[in-house]
């Protein structure tokens, strides 16, 4: 799946910068047009329609937000990088994904981005027939943040404060986020939180056990109930309804 996208930024060098950024880490992402001004924002908007736009708050001949008022934002996912955090909160009125500070650091720039596309999946933004496959979701570390393919988490099951992710390739990680946090990350279509302690990757669920209280085995023997008043929505998900 491909995305299109604007840079507005009348600093060429910070333009080449975040453009570099973006081919390396996001090659589906496609940069229909590099403008420089408030003047040729609404204009290259009207005619790639961009699902992410990258704005620059000030620009030569004013503030990029200016134009926001003029033009359908709603299917647009607007990140600000600016060299002033003065202006955080027109990213904020302007319902932003993400505001950066310059210099762009490649690990904020990573996790904005990808906030964008879950939203832009959330929000069923994408062209019809595309599917949940090739998420990302950003996970955080003791040393920054990796980033890890969604189908292939298995579940992510509560430890307290903290997760416990399990993939098909790879060790079991344990994060400091909560589960709520993995439940409003992870692509609805795909996961469930079945229980307090579980979100589930469907597509690894290999039976449903009825019972007083139902439950599931997952493909490595993993078993966890569902809650009572889970239990409805539970099997219309895995129905598909």
């Amino acid at each position: 799946m491909t995305y299109k996208a604007i840079i507005a930024e009348d600093n060429p060098v910070d333009a080449e910068v975040l453009q570099d950024y973006l081919n390396k880490y996001f090659p589906e992402i496609t940069i229909a047009a590099r403008v420089v001004s408030v003047a040729e924002i609404k204009k290259a908007v009207l005619q790639h329609v961009p699902q992410i736009v990258f704005m620059d708050v000030e620009l030569c001949d004013g503030k990029s937000v200016e134009v926001l008022d003029s033009l359908n934002t709603e299917n647009m996912q607007l990140i600000f990088i600016t060299s002033h955090d003065v202006f955080a909160i027109d990213a904020i009125r302007a319902n932003a994904v993400d505001y950066i500070v310059k210099p762009v650091d490649a690990i904020l720039l990573k996790k904005a981005v990808f906030k964008a596309l879950q939203r832009i999946e959330k929000n069923n933004l994408l062209p019809s027939g595309t599917s949940e496959t090739g998420q990302k979701i950003s996970v955080p570390t003791s040393e920054g943040f990796v980033f890890m393919d969604a189908e292939k988490i298995m579940r992510v099951e509560a430890k307290g404060s903290y997760s416990t992710i399990i993939t098909t390739d790879a060790k079991p990680l344990l994060v400091s986020r909560t589960l709520l946090h993995f439940e409003n990350e992870l692509p609805t279509g795909l996961f469930m939180r079945i229980h307090d302690s579980c979100v589930v990757n469907r597509h690894f669920i290999a039976e449903y056990i009825k019972g007083k209280h139902g439950k599931i085995k997952m493909n490595d023997g993993f078993v966890c109930n569902v809650s009572d008043n889970k239990r409805e929505s539970f099997l219309h998900w895995m129905n598909g309804k």
